[in-house]
């Protein structure tokens, strides 16, 4: 019983030794646990201020997508105007070559007018040249005649 007692009293201290030497991991495991929570209480901080920036970074995508949403409307805005006047633009257009045309015609209806007032003053020239030819004509026999009177009217005075 003795040897009995002897291999348990070594069991038991062999049993002590590896209770101590578990201990010993389990403090060192603790600490260890320690420094990993104590690092996770770092990244916790951490995150919560990328959180804080990421919510200030989030709010300010906010006011640059209504501004952007604004932008967006006023150059929908500008787009529909320039479609209007673009519009405006081509009536206009349209508009300017009817003018083209009318003065087109009109050019050559001038043109015609023109070439008939040369010819009526052509043949105003000529039936003008024609009386003149008349009152030349007629002048010198006036001429004629009023030498003729007053020779006539010498030779009465004389006889």
């Amino acid at each position: 019983m003795e040897d009995t007692l002897k291999l348990m009293l070594y069991e038991i201290t062999l049993l002590r030794k590896q209770a101590e030497h578990t201990n010993q991991r389990l403090e060192g495991m603790n600490s260890h646990l320690e420094g990993m929570d104590s690092r996770l209480d770092d990244v916790n901080l951490r995150l919560e201020g990328m959180d804080s920036r990421l919510e200030g970074v989030d709010s300010r995508l906010e006011v640059m997508n209504s501004r952007l949403e604004v932008m967006d409307t006023r150059l929908g805005d500008m787009d529909s105007r320039f479609d209007t006047v673009d519009e405006r633009l081509e009536s206009m257009d349209r508009r300017m070559d009817r003018v083209d045309f009318r003065l087109e015609a009109l050019d050559v209806k001038l043109d015609q007018f023109h070439i008939e007032n040369i010819e009526a003053d052509n043949k105003l020239m000529a039936g003008l040249q024609s009386v003149n030819d008349r009152l030349d004509f007629h002048r010198k026999k006036l001429i004629e005649n009023e030498e003729e009177i007053h020779l006539i009217k010498r030779q009465l005075k004389q006889q």
